[in-house]
């Protein structure tokens, strides 16, 4: 087949003698272009199956025109493409891709729940929930490149620059070890959270550490700080020291699985347990049973025997699901869930599970959402409005846990009425 193009490649002899007339760049080009034309036509079939071939077709099949003159060469013959018999026709337009689903952006517990109150679970798991973003306000304090001599070899720079955000008074002499510098809360959020507790009179902090909670707790009523190493007793004393509130705070080494319990009971219990150290970051959705030691469920068990009210202190990728299913593990408390989203600016730092009685809404509208999930029970009124008032009374007096039994109780049938109906219909036996 190349045999009867070689003319048309190379030339007679008078176009090899206008040829040499032209520049080398002209005849490159003429070349490559019949070289082109030349292998299209082995791949397109005789009868074109789609319009994208029929356009090629005629591209290949029209003479070449000449780059300098813009008019045809007089020696061109249009290149007659191989039968669709001899060469087997291919398709030029790759099948279409499917389009990936995109992941859903942003933090787990933005996307599973809305900021309000409402209502998460079903039947007698059903547990109120609210979502509110609490906004913090970081020290303005301006750190300079001096300082960085001062920087302990094992603290990141990241963390070097938070200083004064994790304690205030840190050059008065704060005492450190290299996990304090990234399990500290920040001291404006231990602030807020401290503030929860002002009607409180003994509160307890599980994990104690350096004394980031403990201290804050000192300002508003007597704490107990429960911390297992003993290096990290001796910071919570010294930290103290420099905020004036030592006198107020009880250092207890020792395990918490094992000291909480003769330590109580306590009216608050605020908890911030080792969540597997700075790498949590990297995961989308924490894992509160696999991440946090000890067991986050012994720890519950715990808190159901020592207090009525918990605070939490989690990721900011914690799951809600996994808090509300918590309760297994403390009948105790009550089904109340508060998540305050801690934030810096508009990036959620952190975030905060307020647990129990101290989680404050309004009775009627938990109420209202309720009985908008199912039919009013029997005992009450069978006006939806009435129901509403004497439901959420049942629930400012005796707690939601025992309204929320009491109504999923009266859902049910009661089997042995239909057994003594089917008694009295059967005829008697002779």
């Amino acid at each position: 087949m190349w045999l009867d193009y070689l003319p048309f490649m190379l030339g007679t002899q008078e176009s090899q003698e206008e040829g040499m007339k032209s520049s080398l760049i002209t005849q490159r080009k003429r070349t490559a272009h019949w070289l082109f034309r030349c292998c299209l036509s082995c791949f397109i079939s005789e009868k074109p199956s789609s319009a994208e071939d029929t356009e090629l077709t005629e591209i290949v099949m029209t003479p070449m025109s000449n780059p300098e003159t813009n008019q045809s060469s007089s020696t061109s013959e249009p290149i007659s493409p191989k039968s669709s018999s001899e060469i087997p026709s291919i398709p030029l337009s790759a099948p279409a891709k499917k389009k990936k689903k995109k992941a859903k952006k942003g933090l787990l517990i933005a996307n599973s729940v809305v900021e309000g109150l409402q209502l998460l679970g079903s039947g007698k798991e059903t547990t109120v929930v609210n979502v509110k973003s609490i906004p913090i306000e970081l020290p303005k304090v301006s750190t300079f490149r001096l300082d960085i001599r001062n920087k302990p070899k094992f603290v990141p720079l990241k963390y070097w620059n938070q200083r004064y955000s994790i304690f205030s008074k840190y050059d008065s002499g704060i005492m450190m070890d290299e996990e304090s510098w990234y399990s500290v809360t920040h001291e404006p959020i231990a602030k807020h959270i401290a503030e929860l507790c002002k009607g409180a009179q003994l509160v307890m902090d599980g994990f104690a550490g350096a004394g980031g909670n403990v201290i804050q707790f000192a300002h508003y009523c007597q704490t107990v700080g429960v911390e297992i190493d003993p290096n990290r007793i001796e910071m919570l004393k010294n930290n103290a020291k420099k905020y004036g509130v030592l006198d107020r705070i009880k250092c207890v080494q020792g395990d918490f699985l094992e000291v909480a319990k003769g330590e109580g009971p306590v009216d608050v219990l605020f908890m911030s347990p080792p969540w597997g150290g700075p790498d949590y970051v990297k995961s989308k959705k924490y894992n509160i049973f696999a991440h946090i030691t000890p067991d986050i469920t012994k720890i519950m068990e715990v808190c159901n025997e020592t207090t009525k009210n918990i605070i939490l202190y989690m990721p900011r990728t914690v799951n809600p699901a996994q808090i509300v299913q918590l309760f297994k593990y403390m009948p105790n408390i009550e089904r109340k869930v508060e998540f305050q989203l801690y934030c810096f600016g508009n990036k959620i730092k952190t975030v905060g599970c307020i647990i129990g009685e101290m989680v404050k809404v309004d009775s009627n509208e938990v109420a209202k959402l309720m009985l908008d999930r199912m039919k009013i029970p029997k005992y009450l009124p069978k006006d939806k409005n009435a129901a509403v008032v004497a439901f959420g009374q049942e629930i400012e007096e005796n707690g939601f846990n025992f309204a929320l039994a009491k109504a999923c109780a009266a859902k049910k049938p009661n089997r042995n009425r239909k057994k003594n109906k089917i008694s009295k219909a059967e005829p008697a036996a002779v």
